[in-house]
Order: structure tokens, then C-alpha cells, then sequence
């Protein structure tokens, strides 16, 4: 109980920390600046911005728009010469460069088209050590056991930028099916069928520190649930299993980039009613 209770903060916490690094601070320049429904100069209004006003915009530039916050639940987009960037996600303050008679904005470093600013679709292979517990009765004696098995699960898998401000964080969900019976059902049965569906979605924030230009490292966390359908059949008697477990899962991994593609290897890690550890190789294509 320890253990789930550390762990289910510790996935609150990322969840609200996700609020402070997925955006930079900029201070409005200009009385009145607009704020528009797109990023085009023709799109509706939204509101307007007072001189001297900080808001939060995303990292990530549309063209010459930034993703603003104009007020809660509502996400606009202004212009980047309205603005002036202070300081970075997480609050580094921003370094300007000592040239004179530049525009505004032009006196910060403009943030660099990054890959997980896109959307990719692909399918990965999972080896997941699959685990169970079962009740076995020996005359008027129960016990519970644990079980646990390599099995190897097809996944189909989108990644895609979550807008709370920035493309920098990625919504990343899995949905899977195990290619076989697990064999921790088949060992305790003389005839078994059936599959293990496993599904969940995280939040992934990159790791500045492990990236280089064509690889980036990152780290996420999110629910997940599974759904085993099997059919046991013992003595003769089929007795179904049919059992819904949800939980959440923290993963971390690497990316390599080639092209439109996007080659991943992600550790993760189930916890729900039981605890087991799975191994994602996935291959990706940017739409």
C-alpha cells in the first residue's frame, strides 16, 4: 500500500508539474494586442492583451504566432512581434542579445522545428512479463499465487502533441494484443485459448540533457488497464476468465528520427494490481 500510494503522488506531481515546464513567459509589448482564434492575421478575435501584461506562451512558434493563454480554458495565438519571450520553461530567464535597432522579439533566440511536434502512427512489438494471480483450492485449503510469463504483444500506438500550451509534450496512448495465450494460463490448464488486451496513454517530457539531432530521451507517465479473455478448461469444464484491471504505468525511452520515421525503444512499467515490467520497440510514421 506504501508503494501504490508513493507512486500514484508521484504521477500527480508530474501531471501538475507538466503546467510550469510546458511553457515560457513573455510579456506583452504593445496596448491592445490581439489574440486570435488561429494562427492567420484574418482569423476571429478572441481579446485583447494590455502593455506590460506576462502571459504564458507555448515553446513551440505557429509561423509568426505563439500559443497563448488569454484566460482559463481559453487558448489563443498572437503575434510574435507583440510580444517579448522573459523567460523559458520552467522559468529560465531568457538572454537577450545586444544588437541594436532589431525588432522586439528579434533579440531572443526563436525555438528550432522539433520533431515531437508531430503527429506519428506506427505499430511496435511489446514483450511484457505478464503477470496474474489465481486462487487454488485443495479440498477445503485456498491459496493465492502469483504467475508470471514472458508474452509478446502487437501494438498499435500514436504520439501526438498534447496542447496544454506546447508541442513539446506528447500525448502517447498504446493499444495491444498479446499474440498468443499467455503461458501462465496454459500451465495451469490442459487446454486454454483466449489473449490479453493491454492498453494506456501517458504524457512524455523530453530530456534535455540526453538529445542530439537526431535523438532525443524522455520520460512519461499515465494509466493504463488491461482486459484478459481466456477460456481454461480443467477436468473437462470450461471455466472462463474475463478480468478487467486498471492502473497507471511510468516509462522512459529513446527515439531516433529518420525522416518521416521514428524508430523508439521504451522501458515501462505496469503497476495495478500486480506489478510487471514491459520492453516497447516501435517503428513510427509522421502524418
Amino acid at each position: 500500500m506504501f508503494g501504490k500510494s508513493v507512486l500514484l503522488k508521484g504521477i500527480l506531481f508530474f501531471f501538475i508539474s507538466l503546467s510550469v515546464f510546458a511553457a515560457q513567459r513573455a510579456e506583452v509589448i504593445i496596448d491592445g494586442a490581439m489574440v486570435y482564434k488561429k494562427g492567420d492575421f484574418g482569423a476571429p478575435v478572441l481579446g485583447y492583451l494590455r502593455k506590460g501584461k506576462l502571459v504564458k506562451i507555448s515553446n513551440k512558434n505557429y509561423g509568426p504566432f505563439y500559443k497563448v493563454k488569454l484566460r482559463q480554458g481559453v487558448i489563443g495565438y498572437i503575434s510574435d512581434i507583440d510580444i517579448r519571450i522573459v523567460s523559458g520553461p520552467g522559468g529560465r530567464k531568457v538572454r537577450a542579445a545586444k544588437r541594436s535597432g532589431a525588432r522586439p522579439n528579434s533579440r531572443v533566440k526563436r525555438p528550432q522545428k522539433d520533431v515531437r511536434g508531430k503527429s506519428y502512427w506506427g505499430l511496435s512489438l511489446a514483450m511484457v512479463n505478464f503477470t496474474d494471480r489465481f486462487k487454488l483450492t485443495s479440498g477445503s485449503d485456498s491459496t493465492e499465487a502469483t504467475y508470471s510469463s514472458q508474452s509478446l504483444f502487437l501494438m498499435l500506438n500514436r504520439t501526438a502533441p498534447f496542447s496544454l500550451l506546447d508541442g513539446v509534450v506528447n500525448l502517447d496512448i498504446n493499444f495491444g494484443v498479446s499474440t498468443s495465450t499467455p503461458s501462465i494460463y496454459t500451465d495451469i490448464s490442459s487446454q486454454s485459448s483466449g489473449y490479453v488486451i493491454l492498453t494506456d496513454a501517458s504524457l512524455m517530457m523530453p530530456l534535455h540533457l540526453l538529445r542530439g539531432k537526431n535523438f532525443f530521451t524522455y520520460f512519461g507517465a499515465g494509466l493504463m488497464a488491461s482486459h484478459s479473455i481466456i477460456d481454461l478448461y480443467v477436468s473437462g469444464t470450461n471455466l472462463p476468465i474475463g478480468k478487467t484491471r486498471v492502473g497507471a504505468s511510468i516509462s522512459g525511452g529513446g527515439a531516433y528520427t529518420l525522416g518521416k520515421f521514428l524508430l523508439k525503444f521504451e522501458p515501462k512499467y505496469y503497476f495495478e494490481e500486480e506489478r510487471y515490467l514491459g520492453f516497447h520497440f516501435g517503428l513510427q510514421r509522421a502524418f
